[in-house]
């Protein structure tokens, strides 16, 4: 070289540099492969177990938790299992749609490769759950709709089949007196919830330190407290005066951090908000119904030593205090409602805080019940909710619930009947429901006035089957093209508000005009059945089918929060929503039309879009 020094190459530099270098987050396991393979100390190098502990955890953040380092392993393995996995879980999601398209809702068998990929080894579904998870909650709410669309219906299969074996360990396992209320209350969360990020240590968490809380104001009030001086079993403080009083410093102290420090309340007792049955979204959003309240009053109670029994009397729930062991019931206990800033009664102003008939509160009807009993009110709670949602068209919560409450001890035939009628009716698990109709048939306790709709049911889920058996091996998507003799004004994607009614939706097909059944045309009498007819997914989680006249393009579009719009549309773009391939293949005329309404009414000249399957690539990082 001219009598010039030759300069060092990469592969001269010391092993650690080369080794830092290598494990900066810039290069992904593709880039490592590559370069372990053009030499022997480079091959080394990228083959270090600490480089692939490292990659592993730059690729795997969200999902570190669920390995175990106590003994050794080999991390590019584990790299390359879990890179494999999610590999395999993504191919499927984004095969789902041009599969299941023509369903209008999934049954477990739908899932089965899923299940098989979540049973493939150890942790897998708990990975499989954290990943799809990381999809869902990207912070990106107007891309990927079509597989997070799908991604939640996994995701919701995969968490229940591993929180099954968990609350049944609960409900059947667990000795009564073992059975803290807000672990069950979590898995209510989780099971209901199973698109959020909850976690019972979360929980536990939240509650831990709200306790800490309490401690921190005894100390400030009462150093001598002997709940800051000594462990604090299970079974509480002793029943003396001297321990008496200091369960009122306790309580006292609870209701300052609670009511006081938090504003905890109780929410609106007549609503049908599924948050405030849920301990994590009471515990963030300081609201709740009667039962979460006293779960979260009790559970603060017991880890200072102070017993408070849950009582469930006519139209409410509270829990009670033994203040004087040694009196009659009526006079034994103080009663606490936690609804309400965790006010105190004696047995004698129950009736009137509640506002029920006096005759309706006796000692029968204040007794301590069971956490298990607890639950399943609380569940209770979420069944009256899920119904109210049914009357929009969204059964998810009820489905969800009734598949809790047949999990509960018992027959549960009133739980087995109402999950059969709503699986016919949206024609998923036909042959779970089939299985639950017959148990129900051959119960002891099955009455006679229930044979008859047994027996109807058990007939309607086997034609249904068939029907649908039939209609999925037949299916076409029916093409809906644009005719120059006939006029459609507004095309599928476009954000619309109602005219009269004032609701914002957005379009997911139309014909050319009322194509509606008999039935809804008696129940919506209205003139003009010749126009266009639009169906909508309208913001309250509802789908409506709307006269053309009835809808003009919205002035502002935004994002339509339904559950529906991932199963047509993959993306919003800020004007309209754009449709994936299926929902292009069905109306072809309509994403040119889209752009030209957009053009027309924003002044905005949309490009080229994609209905790929590029999503795929992004999430594994190549």
């Amino acid at each position: 070289m001219n009598g010039m020094e030759e300069l060092p190459s990469f592969k001269d530099m010391p092993d650690e540099i080369i080794e830092l270098i290598l494990g900066d987050k810039s290069l992904n396991c593709y880039d490592l492969t590559r370069i372990s393979e053009t030499c022997s100390k480079l091959h080394q190098i990228s083959n270090n177990n600490d480089l692939w502990k490292r990659k592993y955890k730059q690729r795997w953040r969200s999902s570190q938790h669920l390995i175990s380092e106590i003994n050794y392993i080999s991390w590019k393995e584990e790299f390359i299992t879990k890179h494999k996995l999610v590999a395999k879980a993504f191919m499927l999601l984004c095969n789902m749609s041009l599969k299941h398209f023509h369903k209008d809702e999934l049954s477990k068998e739908d899932f089965h490769e899923f299940t098989t990929l979540a049973e493939s080894h150890v942790r897998a579904g708990e990975f499989l759950v954290t990943e799809l998870l990381s999809l869902l909650h990207d912070n990106q709410p107007d891309e990927k709709l079509t597989l997070k669309f799908y991604a939640a219906q996994v995701v919701r299969h995969i968490q229940h089949l591993l929180l099954k074996p968990k609350i049944l360990a609960y409900l059947n396992d667990v000795p009564q007196e073992e059975q803290n209320i807000e672990i069950g209350a979590a898995l209510v969360a989780l099971w209901c919830q199973p698109t959020e990020r909850i976690a019972e240590s979360d929980v536990v968490k939240q509650l831990d330190e709200l306790s800490d809380e309490v401690r921190d104001i005894l100390q400030r009030a009462h150093p001598e407290h002997a709940v800051l001086h000594q462990n604090i079993i299970q079974d509480g403080l002793k029943e003396d005066s001297q321990t008496m009083e200091w369960s009122w410093h306790i309580l006292d102290a609870i209701n300052t951090v609670l009511y006081l420090k938090h504003s905890f309340k109780g929410g609106n007792f007549h609503n049908y908000c599924p948050q405030d049955n849920f301990i994590d979204k009471a515990l963030k959003t300081k609201k709740g119904t009667p039962i979460i309240m006293c779960i979260i009053y009790a559970a603060l109670a017991r880890r200072l030593g102070v017993v408070l029994e849950p009582v469930n009397p006519p139209y409410h729930f509270m829990l009670r205090f033994k203040q004087h062991p040694f009196k009659p019931p009526d006079q034994m206990y103080v009663y606490i409602n936690a609804f309400d800033g965790g006010k105190r009664l004696e047995f004698s102003d129950v009736a009137q805080e509640i506002e029920v008939d006096p005759d309706l509160i006796t000692e029968d009807t204040m007794v301590c019940v069971t956490p298990c009993y607890v639950i399943e009110l609380e569940v209770r709670n979420v069944v009256h909710i899920g119904h109210e949602l049914g009357k929009s068209g969204d059964y998810t919560l009820l489905r969800t619930a009734l598949e809790w409450s047949v999990l509960m001890k018992g027959d549960n035939i009133e739980a087995r009947m109402n999950l059969a009628r709503i699986n016919l009716h949206l024609g998923v698990n036909l042959e779970e429901a089939q299985q639950m109709l017959q148990y129900v048939a051959g119960t002891r306790s099955l009455s006679t006035a229930l044979f008859d709709p047994v027996a109807h049911l058990l007939n309607a889920v086997t034609e249904k089957a068939s029907v649908l058996n039939e209609r999925n091996k037949n299916h076409k998507i029916k093409v809906i093209k644009r005719k120059k003799s006939k006029t459609v004004e507004f095309a599928v994607g476009l954000v619309m508000i109602h005219k009269r009614l004032n609701y914002d939706c957005v379009i997911s097909g139309w014909d050319y005009k009322c194509e509606a059944s008999h039935e809804w045309k008696l129940q919506n009498p209205m003139t003009g059945l010749s126009q266009p007819f639009y169906i909508v997914l309208v913001e309250d989680g509802s789908r409506r089918y709307v006269a053309e006249e009835d809808l003009e393009v919205h002035p502002d579009p935004h994002i339509i929060s339904h559950r529906e719009v991932g199963k047509y549309f993959s993306t919003f773009d800020g004007y309209r929503y754009i449709m994936n391939s299926e929902k292009v293949a069905e109306y072809p005329d309509d994403e040119d039309f889209s752009k030209i309404l957009v053009h027309r009414h924003f002044g905005i000249t949309l490009s080229m879009t994609c209905n790929g399957f590029d999503d795929l690539f992004f999430f594994l990082n190549l």
